[in-house]
């Protein structure tokens, strides 16, 4: 029993890393295969409350300020959330990855681009959200988690309720705040879509889900 426990580890560790590709991801939709940009420039710029879901959205800019190693692989980044607490692993769902665009023929240049990512619910509490890029460094005692090199982080704060609604701030975070100290740990592999994927099996649920907000 033991030796199959650790093969269904490995088998989801594979799934959830960045450059390794599952069959199918969210309720048998494809995962897209993807590796860490090992040189991204960028911060993050804003919050803003999402149009059709229950989240806030972080907005920023990243760039590539390396030419990529040859790769068959997209090259991108992540915004991780950490929640709450010092300590606490932050959390990288597929649909916060963004890749940069494939390099023309002509050659690679170093393009910005802009983002927005469904980083935080709207419920009260303190988040950390970081940009992330790499290159990674697994922890081999903790093998679903690695950790990204941390380009830039915010906190942010929602309030409110959801009679009154609510609203959301965002200030500067150093990479090193221990809000911000845990490793990051993959929960949904990456499929191109920027947001999560409807529930099963819910009534009233909208199968066209999507995040107006995000791009």
């Amino acid at each position: 029993m033991r030796y199959l426990f650790h093969a269904t580890v490995m088998l989801l560790t594979a799934a959830l890393l960045p450059g390794h590709p599952a069959s199918a991801a969210d309720g048998g939709t494809p995962s897209l295969p993807w590796r860490y940009a090992t040189c991204v420039q960028g911060g993050l710029s804003g919050v803003l409350p999402d149009s059709h879901l229950d989240y806030f959205v972080v907005t920023g800019t990243a760039t590539e300020c390396a030419a990529p190693a040859a790769t068959d692989m997209p090259v991108g980044f992540g915004l991780v959330t950490y929640r709450g607490r010092a300590g606490l692993f932050g959390l990288l769902h597929g649909y916060n990855v963004r890749v940069f665009p494939t390099p023309p023929a002509t050659g690679w240049q170093p393009t910005p681009i802009t983002f927005g990512t469904l980083a935080v619910a709207r419920t009260t509490g303190t988040h950390g959200v970081c940009l992330t890029a790499g290159p990674i460094t697994r922890d081999p005692q903790m093998l679903l988690n690695y950790y990204g090199v941390k380009v830039a982080c915010v906190r942010v704060t929602v309030t409110g309720s959801q009679a009154e609604g609510y609203s959301a701030t965002m200030t500067p975070l150093a990479a090193d705040d221990p809000l911000v100290s845990g490793p990051a740990s993959p929960r949904s592999a990456y499929t191109g879509s920027t947001s999560p994927p409807v529930p099963d099996s819910t009534p009233g649920e909208d199968p066209h889900n999507f995040c107006g907000s995000c791009f």
